[in-house]
């Protein structure tokens, strides 16, 4: 997905939870009970849908439960250590150091979206952060909706 493209508009529970005006607890509690169906992808151990599944804030009983194209794989911190041989302390450092100092080692990429307080990103966004570092990196395969 480049620059050009639209990317998906994106939200987890935290999100669906603010959209119904709604505490977390109901929520979590209507996905336990498969109200959502299933989530598009998964990352660091969070569900993720499209966001244009859930329609109406006043009728949470009007939410698209049909088929979807996949998502591209998504990746979480655990994703982006793993596809450098890293630990995820040294993925969280490589952003704060970047960003707290005038250090001139490149920048890691922003995260695409920030879900659930989980930083997400695509696999190609982390390719030039790898290039310019000289680091090996081997990401997951492109398709997959992100890891469970």
């Amino acid at each position: 997905m480049d620059e050009d493209t639209q990317q998906p508009a994106l939200i987890g529970l935290d999100g669906i939870a603010e959209f119904y005006r709604k505490p977390p607890n109901t929520i979590y509690s209507w996905k336990r009970r498969g109200k959502f169906g299933p989530p598009d992808a998964e990352v660091a151990g969070k569900a993720i849908w499209y966001r244009d599944r859930f329609r109406d804030p006043g009728d949470d009983r009007n939410i698209d439960l049909g088929e979807r194209p996949p998502l591209p794989r998504l990746m979480g911190i655990a994703d982006v250590a793993k596809a450098f041989a890293v630990k995820v302390g040294a993925v969280e450092k490589w952003s704060l150091r970047t960003r707290d100092s005038g250090d001139t080692t490149p920048r890691p990429p922003e995260p695409r979206w920030v879900i659930s307080y989980t930083p997400i990103w695509l696999p190609e966004d982390w390719r030039p952060f790898a290039e310019a570092t000289h680091r090996p990196y081997d990401p997951p395969p492109e398709q997959g909706g992100g890891t469970k």
